[in-house]
Order: structure tokens, then sequence, then C-alpha cells
């Protein structure tokens, strides 16, 4: 890459080896605020390359990141140590491909005045099988800390096989949705609307939302193309 001063939008694609992890956006483009990386062979073993392309991408006045890999569910990333230089800056995140979920937890948590997430279904576990389950797992409290107090809206991507998978959509309920309680609408395939629209109204009529969700209780659940 050949350092720029004008550069604000930048999108990044290739293999592994294709796209170096020493790279230094900050230091490249100073004035880089939508940055776009594709990462297009799966990360099977290397958990050092993961934790490189988090460190490389924290250029200080990013407001619209898009990441895109494939991260293989056994690959321990260690991210604790970073610092996100984008924290106070970041307004949009996409995330595509498949992306540990405590991966996009750690995210979220630093990312104080984050308000767009898009998010791949592949992003979320646990997948929860019935209504009933998604309930008592909520009265019991499991995962009910939020991990963000600033994201207001939140779309997920499905291939065709994930449209009608309920299990999936109580999942992204339990795992995020309840946990962003600034959240005020969900954008989802439209196969998967009025069966996440249900999950929620049962939530709500169940009083669990009342406690430990309210936001819910106001949550539009609308189709991608609304």
């Amino acid at each position: 890459f050949a350092r720029s001063q004008t550069v604000k939008s930048l999108t990044v694609a290739g293999l592994q080896h294709e796209v170096p992890i020493e790279t230094d956006f900050a230091q490249l483009f100073p004035q880089l605020q939508a940055l776009d990386v594709r990462i297009i062979d799966p990360i099977r073993s290397n958990d050092k390359y993961v934790e490189g392309v988090f460190a490389s991408v924290f250029a200080p006045k990013l407001r619209k990141l898009s990441l895109s890999m494939d991260i293989a569910r056994s690959l321990s990333v260690q991210l604790d140590g970073h610092s996100m230089a984008f924290a106070h800056t970041l307004r949009t995140l996409r995330l595509v491909g498949t992306i540990d979920p405590s991966i996009v937890e750690w995210m979220l948590r630093q990312l104080c005045v984050l308000t767009d997430v898009e998010l791949d279904v592949m992003c979320v576990e646990p997948h929860v099988a019935s209504i009933a389950l998604l309930v008592q797992h909520m009265r019991a409290g499991a995962q009910s800390e939020p991990i963000s107090k600033s994201v207001e809206r939140l779309s997920v991507q499905s291939s065709s096989e994930d449209t009608s998978n309920g299990a999936v959509y109580r999942g992204l309920l339990q795992r995020f949705v309840c946990r962003l309680p600034r959240v005020y609408c969900v954008r989802v395939a439209d196969e998967a609307v009025l069966g996440l629209r249900k999950a929620v109204r049962t939530l709500v009529a169940s009083g669990v939302a009342t406690a430990h969700a309210p936001h819910l209780q106001t949550l539009r659940v609308l189709a991608w193309d609304l």
C-alpha cells in the first residue's frame, strides 16, 4: 500500500497471504473513515493472523467498518490486549462470515458510539430450541448483562437455508437483542419476521422482558426490504 493523506474509504480483499497483518492502516491512511476488509480463505489454525487483522484495522478516525472472515470455532483468539482507537468514532459495524460471538461481544462492548450493526447469522450461538426454553433462559438470567448501550439498529444477514430456522433467531434474541437495551429495530429475512415477532411477544407476555429486557415491549421487527 502507498501512503495517502486523502483516502477516506478503502476496500481490501484477498487471501491471507495477500492481506498482510503488518499493514498499519492508521499510519498509511490517517484520514480513513470507511474500511472494508475481506479475507477470502477460511482461517483454520492461524489465531495470530486474526489478532493481527484486528490490530491493523484500528485506524483512529473510522466511522464505518466491515469485516468479512470465516474463523474456525476451534480457534482461540485473544483480543483483550488490543485497544480500539476508533471506539469513539465508529458508528457502523458490519461482520460477515463465521465470527465467534465472543469476538462480536468484545467489539460491541468497546464501541461506545456505535449505532448500527449488521451481523451474519453465522455469528449467532447458541441456538435455542424452543420459545419455552428461551423464556426459561431469560428467567434464569442467562447472558443477561448488556453488551452495548449505544446500538440502536441491528440487521441480520442469512443464507436461504437459515431463514426459517427459528432456533437461530431465538438464539439471536438471547445472545444479542435482549442485551442491547437501546435497540428499537431489528431487520431479518422476510421468512423470519413472523417467528421473531412471535418470540418477542411471548417474552413480553411472560413478564421476563419487563425484568430483563424492557426494550422488547416496543421493539420493531422488520424485513430487510422495508
